[in-house]
Order: C-alpha cells, then structure tokens, then sequence
C-alpha cells in the first residue's frame, strides 16, 4: 500500500483475481483492519469498478475461519497447528 492521502485512504489494488482492481481502503490505526474499501476512480483500467470480491477483502484478511499457521494431518484425519520451520521442512524431505 503506499502511503494515505489527507484522509486516511490508501490506495492499492485486488490481488484476488487477475484484473487487478484498483481500490482505496481505509484502515483503523488501532488494529490495523480495513474499515471501508470502494473502487479507485483513476484506476486506468477498473476506473471505480469493483466487483463483490474486493469489497470483501477484510473478510479475506481477518476471517474467523481463517488459518493463522501451518497445519499437519494426524493420522486420524484432524489436524495440529505446527510452527513454520517444521512445516516446510517436512515437506522438502517428501521432495
């Protein structure tokens, strides 16, 4: 993200699918989160578009349901958090 103009937007762009969508997003300096998201109107190519998808980035980012590390299958099909050292060096042995 570059940094805000005078009103606390940032502008940026949707890494979410291969268009690229210009945005501007506000964000809370207390928790870092996204606020408000709506499409960049001098965005060359999305001009101001956005699709749901991008509108939707905070719900990406912060999900409840999102994983925050590595996980490793048991062998009763559920799954332990491991830490990211062991994670990938688990997988470049299977290499």
């Amino acid at each position: 993200m570059t940094t805000p103009d005078s009103d606390g937007w940032h502008k940026t762009a949707c890494i979410i699918c291969a268009l690229n969508c210009g945005l501007e997003v506000q964000t809370s300096n207390k928790d870092r989160r996204i606020t408000k998201i709506r499409g960049d109107k001098a965005h060359p190519a999305s001009k101001g578009y956005t699709c749901e998808k991008a509108l939707q980035l905070d719900w990406y980012q912060n999900g409840r349901d999102r994983l925050t590390s590595p996980l490793r299958r048991l062998a009763d099909g559920s799954f332990e958090p491991v830490d990211w050292d062991t994670a990938i060096g688990e997988i470049a042995e299977r290499l």
